[in-house]
């Protein structure tokens, strides 16, 4: 939809620590955000895909243990999957 397009803001600097950073700071600020994740970095799919949510490991750094809830998109099986932070490289919010 080109109307969303126009809305969308996106990082994508290539730097994954400043797109992980975006991805919590924009949780925290409840909202949800559109990430892509690829095989390159781990991820099963290379795949855009809503992220909702998070939960981290208290024994790690953040960055590297955050794990976030996802919606995949592909039917009722894949609303609540969980995607470790570093498969992303990439992410946006509609404003």
């Amino acid at each position: 939809d080109v109307g969303i397009s126009s809305r969308m803001y996106y990082n994508n600097n290539g730097v994954q620590a400043r797109v992980l950073d975006k991805i919590v700071s924009t949780l925290s600020a409840g909202r949800p955000l559109i990430a892509s994740m690829g095989k390159g970095k781990g991820a099963p799919y290379n795949h855009t895909v809503v992220v909702y949510g998070a939960t981290y490991d208290s024994a790690t750094s953040l960055m590297v243990s955050a794990i976030f809830q996802v919606h995949m998109g592909w039917g009722a099986g894949y609303t609540a999957v969980s995607a470790t932070g570093t498969w992303f490289y990439e992410c946006g919010y509609i404003a």
